[in-house]
């Protein structure tokens, strides 16, 4: 069984680039290729309209993992595709003000109720990955503008975690950032396949311990001071008193710890 749904009126944009049924979606979706596992990959097409170009993205997810299923039974309610899983995920943070990839369509393929293809389809997102922000002009910002980037990060992850939100793979390059004409960054978050929401308060608090230990792991040393892992997990935690921010900021470097022994940080 196949199915595609659309964002707005995006049907006619891609009926008339000649994508109508899974297949066209799912085998002739051509672009450059971003990166790609066995479970799941990511191109980027540019279209070519009267009014400009316009560029999308598409994530290809094959045959889900069983874990991957329950995942999606806790967080919604019920068995989804793994492309319906992002259309969710990203629908719900706009809804709360989050900002993220905005959506154009997903498709799923099923065999007897259980996914063996989906595919997800977002517009271009605003601003820079952060990752190569840091790569390309992070030593040139100074010292001030670097905390500043860092500090509102902290708070806007902070308000995230007030709404519930769990973000496990909050890594460096599932960022960006824009800064405004006020001279305020704004952030926006990708990848979002195993983002929890409706977290119970109890959870909550593992759940910001593991969410900000993935980001400290994905902040190489080589340009990031331990003086600014802390202040960012002190202004991330401050809505908490005063002890429990110790605590958690302690038990986010043990976790990160943990990390490392088994992982290296990305390279950028």
């Amino acid at each position: 069984m196949e199915r595609i749904t659309y964002a707005n009126s995006w049907q006619p944009f891609f009926k008339e680039a000649g994508l109508r049924t899974f297949d066209d979606f799912f085998q002739r979706f051509e672009g450059t290729q971003i990166n790609k596992n066995t479970k799941r990959s990511v191109v980027m097409r540019t279209f070519e309209r009267p009014g400009g170009t316009k560029t999308l993205f598409m994530k290809r997810f094959f045959n889900p993992h069983f874990k991957d299923m329950l995942f999606a039974v806790r967080n919604w309610g019920g068995l989804c595709s793994q492309g319906q899983l992002e259309w969710n995920s990203a629908h719900y943070l706009l809804e709360h003000g989050i900002a993220t990839y905005r959506p154009a369509c997903f498709g799923r393929r099923t065999v007897a109720g259980i996914e063996r293809q989906s595919f997800f389809i977002t517009e271009l997102l605003a601003g820079q990955c952060l990752m190569d922000v840091i790569r390309q002009s992070w030593r040139t910002l100074g010292g001030d503008e670097q905390n500043r980037l860092l500090g509102e990060m902290a708070i806007w992850i902070q308000g995230i975690h007030r709404l519930g939100i769990s973000l496990p793979d909050l890594y460096v390059y599932h960022l960006f950032v824009d800064k405004a004409a006020d001279g305020r960054f704004h952030f926006a978050v990708i990848d979002l396949h195993r983002m929890s929401v409706r977290v119970s308060r109890p959870r909550m608090a593992a759940c910001r311990v593991e969410n900000l230990a993935r980001l400290i792991f994905s902040m190489r040393e080589e340009y990031f001071t331990a003086a600014q892992k802390q202040m960012l997990l002190q202004t991330s935690l401050n809505d908490l008193p005063a002890g429990q921010v110790d605590n958690m900021v302690k038990a986010v470097f043990r976790r990160c710890e943990q990390l490392s022994k088994r992982r290296r940080p990305p390279v950028y």
